[in-house]
């Protein structure tokens, strides 16, 4: 296929199915860190996952990456310096129920995590507005990833590119109502993906939680 593009929304797995379509010689574009344009001639597999896991994989993720191993410690102006602040999830949780604009500006703005602001409405709030359901060729569920990169391209997964394993992936009953209410939109999307019949029920039941 010469027209398939991969929407890697970051933090969802993308890394592993890109990884896998690589080795087995698929033929992708791929849209990444970017807003996602609806193309006609395009067929689309959109990497996704639920919001809330997603927020606290791509947090843990940028404090390994700045704060423990210090690989881009510098790379956004004080980015290093939020993470520091916060430590982990429910902390920032804490404060984001006050203001919710803790890390959500530009990227030199100085109040901004990498993968945080780019959520699941900042890649498809657009798209999905334009895409019609005969150009999703499918879509991968990082909670169904196995079962969904089977029934999309046949592939049998044995790659997986990274981990925060070590990382607190849990947050407080009260935290988790604080972020479930500040990623409203991408709730919507996730919603809206079903109604279109993008998604089917299994991932749903994972994704809308």
């Amino acid at each position: 296929m010469d027209n398939l593009a991969i929407i890697h929304i970051g933090k969802c797995g993308g890394s592993t199915v890109l990884d896998e379509l690589k080795f087995n010689k698929i033929k992708h574009a791929k849209i990444h860190m970017q807003e996602a344009i609806y193309q006609p001639n395009k067929k689309y597999v959109i990497v996704i996952r639920n919001p809330i896991k997603r927020f606290i994989s791509a947090f843990n993720w940028r404090y390994y990456l700045v704060c423990d191993s210090r690989q881009q410690f510098d790379k956004y102006n004080n980015e290093k310096t939020i993470l520091n602040k916060y430590k982990n999830v429910d902390n920032l949780c804490n404060d984001l129920k006050i203001n919710p604009h803790i890390f959500n500006g530009s990227p030199s703005s100085g109040n901004y995590i990498h993968h945080l602001k780019e959520d699941i409405n900042f890649y498809l709030k657009n798209f999905i507005k334009k895409c019609p359901k005969k150009q999703i060729f499918g879509i991968i569920c990082t909670e169904t990833l196995k079962k969904d990169m089977k029934n999309v391209f046949n592939i049998d997964v044995t790659l997986h590119k990274k981990n925060n394993s070590k990382y607190n992936k849990n947050i407080t009953n009260e935290n988790y109502k604080i972020l479930k209410s500040y990623l409203k939109n991408d709730y919507i999307i996730i919603h809206k993906m079903y109604e279109y019949g993008w998604i089917n029920d299994e991932q749903y039941d994972f994704l809308k939680k």
